[in-house]
């Protein structure tokens, strides 16, 4: 495994031992486990998760800027959620207050697919009512053919996607996401 792909696995080990505290809790009050194992791993998930999300560059462009602007100075979360917002072109709230300052669980399915002519109508559950995107991919032969983004899923709701030939649907198939269940419907 490289060190990338224990990310997933080191932050899901405590979430589903539902010992995992929020990025926000000062480090005199977490565990052990997650002072030195599993925070860190969860935020670096985070921000796998964000680029994924916005875009690559705008989360290196603002890690770099933070670098630049505050080496040794003092500083504080909220800086860092500045140059975050500030260099994101879309809505990035949901990673501070959901995904950072909380220990939600993060677990959407696929609860229904409908064919239709020349497009599918999925219907996606989040079954924790974290509101956070979760990413849709259509797969053909192993091969991804389409990828899309979902936000603001409280609990149920219905997309309309075009028909490019999948024959599997799946949630977070890259795995960037920390999803407590993989979605998958196969034989479109």
């Amino acid at each position: 495994m490289n060190f990338n792909e224990q990310y997933p696995l080191l932050h899901m080990l405590s979430a589903r031992r539902n010992i995992d505290q929020s990025l926000t809790t000062p480090n005199d009050s977490l565990v052990k486990f997650n002072q030195k194992i599993a925070n860190r791993y969860k935020a670096g998930l985070g921000l796998a998760y964000l680029a994924d999300y916005t875009g690559k560059e705008h989360v290196d462009r603002s890690v770099k800027e933070f670098y630049i602007n505050y080496r040794l100075k003092p500083t504080t979360a909220a800086d860092f959620k500045f140059i975050v917002v500030e260099n994101s072109d879309k809505d990035i709230n949901w990673f501070f207050d959901e995904y950072v300052s909380t220990t939600q669980k993060i677990d959407f399915k696929i609860k229904k697919v409908r064919k239709m002519e020349d497009s599918l109508v999925v219907i996606l559950k989040n079954k924790e009512g974290t509101n956070v995107p979760i990413s849709l991919f259509g797969i053909k032969n192993d091969t991804v053919v389409s990828n899309y983004w979902f936000t603001d899923i409280t609990d149920q709701q219905a997309f309309r996607i075009p028909k490019n030939g999948e024959d599997r649907l799946v949630l977070n198939y890259d795995q960037t996401i920390p999803n407590l269940t993989k979605g998958i419907i196969g034989n479109l």
